[in-house]
């Protein structure tokens, strides 16, 4: 019988070899011992649990490393997402920003123009005092 290392055996090279001493255990005449056979069964049985443990855990961690991708992938979408909206608030702030600009401009002008024209109304009134005393002095 060859030996094994059961620290880097596969479980069916581990199942093999308790098989083997099973089987060279109850070759021997006068051998049939129940403690022996149980002994190797119940290795065999923490074998195959052992084996479902580790199926088990792979795909545990093929569960969690999909969770993961699809984490990030959630958590890029709503930093693009947010991003986004940043750049529609900056851009809708700076379209409102410039509409405000072009509007106290407009009101500049428009104010500079009444000012110009309550001059001239102003000027235009003193001229029209002014004609109208001459006449009423005339009369």
């Amino acid at each position: 019988m060859k030996e094994i290392n059961p620290l880097k055996a596969s479980y069916h090279e581990l199942v093999d070899f308790v098989m083997n001493m099973l089987e060279t255990a109850n070759r021997e005449p006068g051998r049939e011992d129940a403690a022996i056979r149980t002994t190797y069964y119940a290795a065999i049985t923490f074998l195959a649990v052992a084996n479902r443990l580790e199926e088990t855990a792979l795909q545990l961690q093929a569960a969690i490393t999909d969770a993961e991708g699809r984490l990030r992938d959630t958590l890029q979408q709503a930093t693009r997402m947010f991003l986004d909206a940043a750049d529609r608030s900056q851009r809708s702030a700076d379209t409102q920003a410039e509409s405000a600009r072009r509007y106290a401009q407009h009101l500049t002008v428009a104010t500079w123009v009444l000012a110009g024209a309550t001059l001239v109304l102003g000027i235009a009134t003193c001229v029209l005092v002014y004609y109208t005393r001459l006449m009423a002095m005339k009369a």
